[in-house]
């Protein structure tokens, strides 16, 4: 279970865990990663360093924690996040051999004058976090096209299809979907003016004021490289139990809510 723990932490530690067959919980997977360790870590030889910032108050201070990643140690605490502190530390060790950092410019630096002869790599955590965050932006922009995939897609024919079911009629669309279409349009209507305007030479503070629109608006807007889509709402309700039912019925022409 320990190596369980050291390869994916608690939460999918303890999924994995269920399905060998093994009875833990997320915090017994944690609490063996912790008393595994050999004894404080030799600060004077370190191979393997990780590099994090922690809170001493959050939002306000911030501090520095160094770890031996392969004693999974602490090794020091430092009183602040800047690359002047973590850097002289680094300068101390010259037997580092590899530095694990987030992806923040202050400890790149420290650690490219620090330590260059150190290979510098991204954690875990912060690729798989990277990561879940570029594929959430990803389908916000295309959050539009996934859901005319969803209503398009082909769904099961009765055997006797009804007279008159022509496939090439467009969707219905109800009262609240025409009117977030129509929203959208007036929003990708803006997002075209501001690029326009800004590819004629126009300051992001002049198109603000010519449309009216915050400057925040528009830098994030130059920035998304393309019309950005809203994320979807989540709405929880029971309905989804009988989706396929009510996709049959939709498909043999029923429309009317309140009948299905």
């Amino acid at each position: 279970m320990l190596f369980i723990a050291y390869a994916l932490g608690g939460e999918a530690g303890f999924r994995l865990a269920q399905h060998l067959g093994f009875e833990c919980r997320a915090d017994t997977l944690l609490r063996a990663v912790k008393f595994a360790a050999t004894g404080p870590a030799d600060g004077n030889k370190v191979r393997v360093v990780g590099i994090d910032d922690w809170a001493w108050r959050k939002r306000q201070s911030y501090g520095t924690i160094l770890v031996d990643l392969e004693k999974h140690c602490p090794l020091d605490i430092l009183p602040d996040r800047s690359t002047e502190t973590v850097e002289a530390w680094l300068r101390q060790h010259p037997e580092i051999e590899v530095v694990s950092r987030d992806r923040a410019g202050a400890y790149a630096e420290a650690a490219a004058n620090g330590a260059p002869q150190a290979i510098q790599v991204a954690d875990r955590w912060h690729l798989l976090c990277n990561l879940t965050q570029a594929i959430q932006r990803m389908l916000e922009r295309l959050s539009n096209v996934v859901r005319q995939l969803r209503l398009t897609e082909v769904r099961p024919q009765p055997q006797q299809p009804l007279v008159g079911n022509d496939e090439s009629q467009p969707i219905h669309q109800n009262r609240h979907q025409r009117i977030s279409d129509q929203r959208r349009q007036r929003r990708k209507e803006r997002y075209e003016a501001v690029v326009a305007a800004y590819q004629r030479g126009s300051s992001q503070r002049s198109i603000a004021r010519e449309l009216k629109l915050s400057r925040r608006t528009v830098s994030r807007f130059l920035r998304s490289g393309e019309f950005p889509e809203r994320a979807p709402r989540h709405w929880r309700s029971q309905v989804e139990k009988f989706q396929p039912y009510l996709e049959l019925r939709w498909a043999e022409g029923c429309h009317n809510a309140s009948q299905l």
